[in-house]
This record gives structure tokens, sequence and C-alpha cells, in this order.
């Protein structure tokens, strides 16, 4: 578990404002005008995709960004919290280790699927 307290503010008990600071932290990452995130056009999933412009918005540094985000995301889930809005469900499989099937692919963007199949 992660301690963290903010200035001024007693820590309740380990961890006590961890939560908080995460969902602080995930609710401003998570804004699409930001950049990082759109939300997908599939009219079965209406959680946020990345967004394949991000690195014209990043200047190719977004991998960073979304390293950074996995490691908060994977932190509030090993620790209990509820991460403050919804992922495309090829997102959660990558984070798991599952594999990422053309299916998903339909998901994310079913134009580029029927190209595909």
């Amino acid at each position: 578990l992660w301690g963290l307290g903010f200035c001024g503010e007693k820590v309740p008990k380990l961890g006590g404002n961890t939560g908080e600071w995460l969902q602080l932290i995930m609710k401003k990452i998570s804004e699409q005008s930001n950049g990082m995130w759109r939300t997908s056009k599939s009219s079965t999933n209406t959680g946020l995709q990345i967004n394949p412009w991000s690195g014209s918005t990043f200047q190719n540094d977004d991998n960073k960004y979304f390293h950074f985000m996995g490691r908060m995301i994977g932190r509030a889930l090993l620790d209990g919290h509820v991460i403050p809005f919804h992922l495309s469900p090829y997102i959660f499989k990558y984070i798991t280790g599952c594999p990422i099937t053309l299916l998903d692919l339909k998901e994310a963007d079913e134009a580029i699927y029927r190209k595909m199949e």
C-alpha cells in the first residue's frame, strides 16, 4: 500500500489520502481535452480508448503519459480503489495480459474491422 498525506492534513490511517490522490490524478489525466483519449465509435462500447493522434499532442512523447496512467490504474486496482472512468475492454485485456483479437478491433473501430474481414 502507498501512504500519502496532504500538507496540513493528518493522515487518518496508512494510505488514508491515497485513494483521493489517485482519483484526482486519474480524473485529470483521463480528460479527453488533453488529447490522450477519445470515446469509442462503437455502439456497444462506451469506454475511453487511446486516441491514435495523441502523439501529435505530446510531440511523440505520449508513451510516458500512457505508462504513467497504466501505473496509476494498476496501483488503484491493486489497492482496491475504483477508477473514475470507463476504459474500453481491450485496454483491460492488455492490462491483464489476455490476448487481443480482431473482435477487440471491432469494438475499437468498426470501420477498420470491416475492411480487415
